[in-house]
């Protein structure tokens, strides 16, 4: 008998990061918009990175933009309703629609479940959803790797 929790069978759950897009929501296709949280297993390093140019003199300086920068996660494959807001998310990106670049919040969680931190991103736009991996002899639920573009996130008081 399988481990069943609210995110599928046959894992416990171990994902401590949540990313909720905001503003209207994803796209759907078909003119309205929903809301979704992505729930994941990983999240790669990010920060606030501001532009910068040398000199001749060899000096460094700000150019007074921020930068936006790509960001690997992980997510489970076994949610189909979290699969299918990805899923539309990376097709409102492919067409160019309005809702593509979405504000977004990181949620840092703690073991417990309560919140750590909490990032709030200007953008965040899926640039990437691979494939899962398909292993039937594998012990846990297969993970789909995930590309995300971040734009001047910053970190809320706690």
């Amino acid at each position: 008998m399988g481990l069943k929790t609210k995110y599928g069978d046959r894992h416990a759950v171990t994902n401590n990061f949540i990313l909720s897009p905001g503003g209207a929501g994803i796209p759907d296709g078909k003119g309205g918009f929903i809301q979704a949280e992505i729930h994941l297993i990983s999240l790669d390093e990010f920060s606030k990175d501001v532009g910068t140019f040398k000199t001749a003199d060899g000096r460094e300086h700000s150019n007074g933009h921020i930068e936006a920068f790509d960001v690997g996660a992980r997510c489970y494959a076994n949610d189909d309703v979290q699969m299918a807001a990805l899923q539309l998310w990376l097709a409102a990106v492919e067409n160019g629609l309005p809702g593509a670049k979405l504000p977004s919040n990181v949620e840092v969680m703690h073991a417990d479940g309560t919140p750590g931190e909490t990032w709030e991103v200007e953008e965040v736009m899926l640039k990437r959803m691979g494939h899962i991996a398909l292993d039937r002899e594998a012990g846990q639920a297969s993970e789909v790797p995930l590309t995300f573009s971040f734009y001047n996130p910053s970190r809320m008081p706690v």
